[in-house]
């Protein structure tokens, strides 16, 4: 429960250790119906496994609707959460767009802490980006569309043609979009990032670079 496993995927998981189904993602009830002691396995062939456990845990976060899923998750996000945030709408929108990279509730805490807080930017890092020691030219580059631009896919767009004519590759612009964003050069995808943040806050944070 403190690791951020649900019930559900805990009791799920427990019947699937030696005992096998057509439908592995099953509740108690079904479980109660479906298990037959019959078709045991020994217990030599029984064995915890925490990959099976994530996934098991996966796909019952995977059925729970966005607001359900929040307030699961938000016990978790206690450290990085403004003390006065109670906008659950936006929680709940924050978390089904990255619950695709989570295996527990607690993974959230670092998949959302970019949006909660200024993610700290090196230069150095920005360096490994791009080639041939350009990360300035590109982040000036960035910032200039971001400033002309009235929406993030508008931004994402034509930052993308104007990198190209300056002879970045699409994996560095994409991956300097995301690390200055959220920390990380990969990770979420461009839509999703531009829903998370806004494209205010992303004006905000690329051009604070320059």
């Amino acid at each position: 429960k403190h690791e951020g496993f649900l019930a559900e995927a805990i009791c799920n998981y427990l019947a699937l250790i030696g005992h096998s189904f057509e439908n592995e993602i099953q509740s108690l009830s079904e479980l109660c119906k479906n298990y037959n002691f019959d078709t045991l396995k020994p217990g030599n062939a029984a064995h915890f496994d925490i990959k099976k456990l994530e996934w098991v845990n996966h796909q019952w976060m995977a059925r729970l609707t966005a607001a359900e899923l929040a307030a699961r998750v938000k016990p978790f996000l206690k450290s990085i959460l403004p003390e006065k945030f109670i906008h659950d709408e936006k929680l709940a929108s924050l978390v089904s767009t990255v619950k695709g990279e989570a295996k527990t509730l607690s993974d959230f805490k670092d998949l959302l802490a970019f949006y909660f807080h200024t993610p700290d930017f090196s230069h150095n890092k920005a360096k490994e980006l791009v080639a041939e020691n350009r990360e300035h030219e590109l982040i000036k580059l960035l910032c200039t569309e971001a400033k002309g631009s009235h929406s993030f896919s508008e931004l994402v767009s034509n930052a993308k043609s104007t990198a190209k004519e300056k002879n970045f590759k699409p994996k560095e612009t994409f991956s300097m979009i995301r690390y200055i964003l959220t920390g990380s050069p990969s990770g979420l995808g461009m839509d999703d990032l531009g829903q998370a943040l806004g494209h205010k806050e992303v004006v905000k944070r690329i051009c604070r670079q320059v």
